[in-house]
């Protein structure tokens, strides 16, 4: 495979006429794009993309503010992330029965022999990642390895406790 940057505009004529082969991206994309109307082929990857939000502020306005108010933002924040994962894993799984059961679509997972590859393929991606930037001052392993820590304690959570919104 070649990737080939295309518009997000583009993407639907491109498939259809056959200039490009697939696309890759989240499912509410590729349903409300209506690109199964031209690609009933879909891949699941072993990694998939989060779904959050993130509230960003200047570092001297956020230190400016109180400790409660800062309490505030940081508890509606998680509490808003929670029920907006929870509308897109709901839409989601709304989307996929559609797709299937109406449109005929057809959902691909990799072999476990080709989900290793792409795994390993990833990791080697991530080092050259990390190998171009750290030594410019940019902490993209240890950014990298703090992350990876909460996604592990995250998901040990859903799995012993359900989602927030389940429990």
């Amino acid at each position: 495979m070649v990737p080939v940057p295309t518009a997000l505009s583009e993407v639907y004529m491109s498939l259809d006429k056959g200039v490009i082969s697939g696309s890759s991206g989240g499912l509410q994309t590729h349903y409300s794009q209506k690109w199964f109307e031209v690609a009933k082929h879909f891949t699941v990857t072993p990694i998939q993309p989060t779904n959050d939000i993130v509230t960003i502020f200047n570092k001297d306005r956020w230190q400016s503010l109180d400790q409660k108010t800062r309490d505030i933002i940081s508890e509606v924040g998680l509490e808003f992330n929670d029920k907006y994962v929870q509308k897109i894993i709901e839409e989601e799984s709304s989307y996929r029965k559609e797709l299937e059961t109406k449109h005929g679509v057809q959902f691909h997972r990799f072999s476990a022999e080709a989900e290793a590859a792409f795994l390993e393929a990833n990791k080697a991606y991530q080092e050259e990642w990390f190998n171009n930037w750290d030594p410019k001052g940019m902490k993209t392993r240890s950014v990298y390895e703090e992350l990876m820590k909460l996604v592990n304690k995250y998901e040990q959570e859903v799995r012993e406790k359900g989602y927030p919104w389940q429990r």
